[in-house]
């Protein structure tokens, strides 16, 4: 797939990690969740049902799903990540088997503040010699915030149950991400495009009389002001 170019915005991209696999190379049609997910899976089927019931996706029987979609219906493989006490972030693997981002070409860097952006901003704080108003914020599931045409859906499915063995019958239950999903390079492209505009909108909606440092680190922000400006 070739994504768009911003030239005015992003300088160009012309390395990625992941090996290109042509569209030509078959890609298997399902893949076996990971142990993470299948010994957890009473958190996998909460965490599936909160999406569902957040809008972020739908539920439908294979059949159905294989009858709309076709060759665009990949079943990928999940996995949970334990982030914290009893608290777990869902993973969608759309590099193994599957080969949906083995075949994505993000062209736009996406570049996230480094410590001589923070140097910068505290050089400029200390400077000023003032005191200053911070903030510091989550945008949480940001990758979640990214609409997914319908068309696309089947490429974002996957199940809670076992897939390894035989393929799934026609009325096995599956789902379908109707939003970006971790684990999707396409996801964080376009939430990367969407907190950039909110950045940049930041600083046009405060003005020179507002002004502000405001950094944004993939869906962590941050603002510092000084407190002078009120």
């Amino acid at each position: 797939m070739r994504m768009p170019r911003t030239p005015a915005v992003y300088e160009e991209k012309d390395h990625w990690r992941i090996k290109y696999e042509d569209p030509s190379t078959k890609s298997e049609e399902w893949a076996p969740n990971y142990k993470t997910a299948r010994e957890r899976h009473n958190i996998l089927v909460a965490k599936v049902e909160e999406d569902i019931a957040a809008g972020n996706m739908i539920r439908m029987t294979y059949g159905e799903a294989k009858a709309k979609y076709g060759e665009d219906l990949l079943l990928a493989a999940l996995g949970l990540v334990e982030e914290g006490d009893d608290k777990f972030r869902l993973i969608h693997d759309a590099t193994h088997k599957v080969y949906i981002n083995n075949r994505i070409r993000t062209r736009d860097k996406s570049p996230s503040p480094m410590v001589n952006d923070i140097a910068a901003e505290m050089a400029e704080v200390e400077e000023e010699e003032e005191a200053y108003l911070a903030i510091i914020w989550d945008f949480k599931s940001a990758h979640r915030l990214i609409q997914l045409d319908e068309r696309d859906w089947g490429l974002q499915a996957c199940a809670t149950s076992d897939l390894r063995g035989p393929p799934p019958s026609p009325g096995a239950e599956i789902f379908l991400n109707k939003v970006g999903t971790f684990g999707l390079s396409t996801a964080g492209y376009w939430w990367g495009r969407l907190g950039a505009i909110l950045i940049r909108a930041s600083h046009y909606g405060l003005g020179w009389a507002l002004r502000a440092w405001i950094l944004l680190f993939a869906d962590d922000g941050k603002l510092l002001m000084p407190l002078s400006n009120f």
